[in-house]
């Protein structure tokens, strides 16, 4: 497959809109959990765009997306992004959660980081957080978050949604300013509704 653009590892993190989709799940009591998908649940099928505003950096960045719970309450068990053409077999992934108050992200972490090392194919990734206990009741960013591994330049490309943002947000690491980027990405959060 042909890719437009490549982003540095070092310059990967993403966050998530949040839409959503229902479905139920049986807990270990055999009660029924509403499970719901939040964030882009479709992808080009024949064209792929990708982020290609930070390539040439080497700082670190951050880039998000306001998730907005209306009064409920959610205990994240996975975070899903959109893959495609990929240079690396397998990548660390620090994944964040932060505080948003009067719908604006701040640098407060409400969740330690947890970091995961995921085999990297095409198609969706998925990040299992199931076992993390993460149980969140206020609105909050969510970021992904890779690191380069090696002195090579490795890339992954992942899909954007060109000229689709409401709330998404970008920053570099050293900046306590987000800014609004103009596009929106492939990625999806999956929680069960406590």
């Amino acid at each position: 497959m042909k890719t437009l653009f490549n982003l540095p590892l070092n310059a990967l993190l993403l966050c998530t809109a949040l839409t959503t989709t229902a479905a139920s799940v049986p807990n270990d009591k055999g009660e029924q959990i509403q499970e719901k998908t939040f964030g882009t649940k479709r992808h080009g099928k024949l064209i792929h765009f990708a982020d290609g505003m930070f390539r040439d950096n080497t700082d670190r960045i951050e880039i998000g997306q306001v998730i907005k719970l209306k009064k409920k309450t959610v205990q994240v068990q996975t975070v899903k992004l959109y893959v495609f053409d990929t240079a690396v077999d397998s990548l660390d992934f620090k994944i964040s959660f932060y505080q948003v108050i009067n719908g604006q992200p701040t640098l407060t972490q409400i969740h330690e980081p947890i970091w995961l090392t995921q085999a990297i194919d095409e198609g969706w990734l998925t990040l299992d957080l199931s076992n993390y206990d993460l149980v969140l009741d206020k609105d909050f960013l969510v970021a992904l978050e890779t690191e380069k591994t090696s002195k090579y330049d490795e890339s992954l490309s992942y899909e954007v949604k060109p000229l689709a943002n409401r709330n998404s947000y970008y920053r570099f690491h050293h900046s306590d300013t987000w800014k609004r980027p103009p596009h929106r990405y492939c990625l999806q959060v999956v929680a069960n509704v406590l």
